[in-house]
């Protein structure tokens, strides 16, 4: 059990039998020590966000979550499919190649419990993922990724300081705002939290 007060960003825990993940958390104090914990959350079987608040001295079940490596391999419309990492194996005689892995050894996510975290990732990915009652609920993101520029207007030659942005597609296909100078080709550093230009690689 956790103490309302011990919530913090990334937190996940249990609520009305579903499980939640901590994206903000505020806490207030009235008189007499009497505090208040409001938490921004997302369910993790659903996809939907909600606010929740707690008494301080309110306790908080801990989710019964496990975490798992799993290569991505693509998304179709509804879900996006992955591979457990040792069920990737070169193919033997064809150096640098993998076998694709069978019907039955593929796991998926529906696409909305998943639509913010897939636009970061490239087929092949190893990633992080969190199950709960042995069902993939979610994706563990880096605070920050390198992805490649494949799409924006050419670079302007000098112009290391303007504050001025353009757009540019990456490798991914999310679409991201980036400094003149940047060129198609390049890798950026992107910010999962919100998806912004942080810098070059």
């Amino acid at each position: 059990m956790l103490s309302a007060n011990e919530l913090r960003n990334g937190t996940v825990f249990s609520y009305e039998e579903a499980p939640w993940k901590v994206a903000k958390f505020e806490h207030s104090f009235k008189g007499r020590g009497r505090g208040k914990v409001t938490v921004k959350a997302r369910n993790l079987k659903t996809g939907s966000s909600r606010e929740i608040s707690f008494q301080s001295s309110e306790t908080v079940e801990e989710a019964d979550v496990q975490r798992r490596q799993l290569i991505y391999l693509y998304r179709t419309r509804d879900e996006a499919v992955f591979s457990r990492e040792a069920e990737y194996r070169p193919v033997p005689g064809q150096a640098g190649s993998s076998a694709k892995p069978g019907e039955d050894e593929q796991i998926s996510i529906p696409i909305e419990r998943v639509e913010w975290e897939i636009q970061f990732l490239t087929k092949r990915q190893k990633v992080w993922t969190l199950f709960f009652e042995d069902e993939p609920i979610s994706i563990i993101l880096p605070p920050t990724i390198e992805l490649e520029v494949k799409e924006t207007d050419p670079g302007v030659k000098g112009d290391t300081v303007s504050n001025t942005l353009k757009p540019a597609k990456l490798s991914t296909g999310l679409t991201v705002k980036v400094p003149l100078f940047i060129h198609p080709g390049e890798k950026i550093i992107v910010d999962t939290e919100n998806g912004e230009y942080r810098s070059r690689a």
